[in-house]
């Protein structure tokens, strides 16, 4: 979830500007600065990335609604809710996190990403290699067998 929050935050241009009208009518410009410190991660993604990058509606995506799951599962473990007159942390937590289907629920987060990479994989918010350099990673054996000693 906060590869998410990291790119959504580097892909938003830094004198870029949001406007929406809230629910009392009133237009609201957001800066940069103020998106990353108030926004949450889903409304960047779903409402303001799609803005910047030419993209279509995220929500209509199959995993939209395991990434809003995600979401609320960082949001119960960041903010932990306290039972028993505040004496206990809720145990809750961990039968989600021991659920079978957590894998489909972190997985959405690589969904997300791969959403906006297949837009536009040439920005510099996405790492080197996984952009425009396709670098391919491999795993080696042994480091003599592919790099030469240089002597001192």
């Amino acid at each position: 979830f906060i590869a998410v929050e990291a790119m959504a935050n580097a892909a938003i241009p830094s004198d870029y500007v949001y406007e929406v009208i809230n629910e009392r009518g009133i237009k609201e410009a957001w800066p940069k600065e103020s998106i990353e410190r108030w926004m949450s991660t889903s409304t960047k993604v779903s409402d303001i990335l799609p803005l910047i990058l030419n993209a279509g509606n995220i929500k209509k995506e199959i995993f939209w609604t395991k990434f809003k799951e995600l979401e609320s599962l960082r949001n119960d473990i960041v903010h932990q809710k306290t039972i028993e007159n505040g004496t206990q942390l809720d145990s809750g937590i961990f039968t989600k996190l021991m659920n079978p289907k957590i894998f489909t629920i972190v997985r959405s987060s690589i969904d997300v990403i791969n959403y906006f990479h297949k837009i536009d994989n040439a920005h510099p918010y996405f790492p080197l290699g996984f952009g425009i350099a396709r670098f391919k990673v491999v795993d080696i054996e042994s480091m003599d067998q592919h790099f030469k000693k240089v002597d001192d």
